[in-house]
């Protein structure tokens, strides 16, 4: 406020009446006194309004995954933060892998397994300021089949499928079968599995393949039905073998595993 502004003979002195305290919807009557050093003195009289001391933005915060696939997409939603006096907002967030951005709604990609401490800061424009914290855990993805075994074998003919598995964190991939009839094979550094049928398999063999890396581990499980020398007549579908004459038998399964 500016009151005047003194002579170079003059010395002025004042003395303003004020209040620290803070008083919410309060109207403080105050006098400001200013002397010179010859006697003369004039007086300001005037009125403050105390408002409400400032609130700090309420925030919503919701993640599609706290426990995302690492090289997969999250995505972190703010929009239902608000401010109770109405203030704009400012939003910044740190994903504790050493990125950052701004926005209400933002994603991010952690691309490495393990924890990560999120910080999302909400500021108003009069200095009020919410922080909140929440820790993301970024995990290993099972590795996916992407391809599908042949289902039908005749007797005394040899059975080979190699599967195709994908892996989006590109760890080492291992193989192992955990239920296959006695005489099959499988390699398991490519999980080529090989299997000569004979009359005594004749049926359907039940099969599964489970690849796994860190723990995270897929299943692939399938029937192959093994038909005499000859062959029966079959009628082959998407899922499943169906049989116009079937005759009895055995099945087989396999697991693929994935090891860090």
């Amino acid at each position: 406020m500016d009151l005047g502004v003194c002579s170079r003979r003059d010395q002025c002195r004042g003395a303003e009446h004020t209040s620290t305290r803070l008083y919410g919807g309060r109207h403080l009557h105050r006098q400001l006194l200013v002397a010179d050093n010859r006697g003369g003195q004039g007086t300001y009289d005037f009125t403050v309004t105390v408002g409400a001391s400032n609130q700090p933005p309420a925030v919503v915060l919701n993640l599609s995954s706290n426990r995302p696939y690492a090289n997969t997409e999250v995505t972190f939603d703010a929009t239902g933060t608000g401010d109770p006096e109405g203030d704009p907002l400012t939003f910044e967030w740190n994903f504790g892998d050493r990125f950052k951005t701004t926005g209400r709604l933002v994603t991010h990609v952690y691309q490495q397994i393990g924890d990560f401490p999120l910080t999302l800061t909400v500021r108003d424009n009069h200095g009020g300021i919410t922080v909140v914290t929440q820790t993301v855990s970024a995990i290993n993805a099972p590795p996916q089949f992407t391809s599908a075994p042949p289902l039908l074998v005749k007797a005394g003919q040899p059975y080979a499928y190699t599967p195709t598995v994908t892996d989006i964190n590109g760890g080492l991939i291992t193989f192992q079968l955990v239920t296959n009839p006695l005489t099959m094979t499988i390699n398991t550094n490519t999980g080529a599995l090989d299997w000569l049928p004979g009359t005594n398999d004749t049926g359907p063999t039940p099969s599964s393949c489970a690849p796994r890396c860190h723990g995270a581990t897929a299943d692939q499980s399938f029937n192959v039905v093994v038909t005499t020398p000859t062959g029966p007549e079959v009628d082959l579908e998407l899922v499943s073998v169906v049989m116009t004459n079937p005759v009895p038998g055995g099945l087989s399964s396999w697991t693929a595993r994935r090891w860090p």
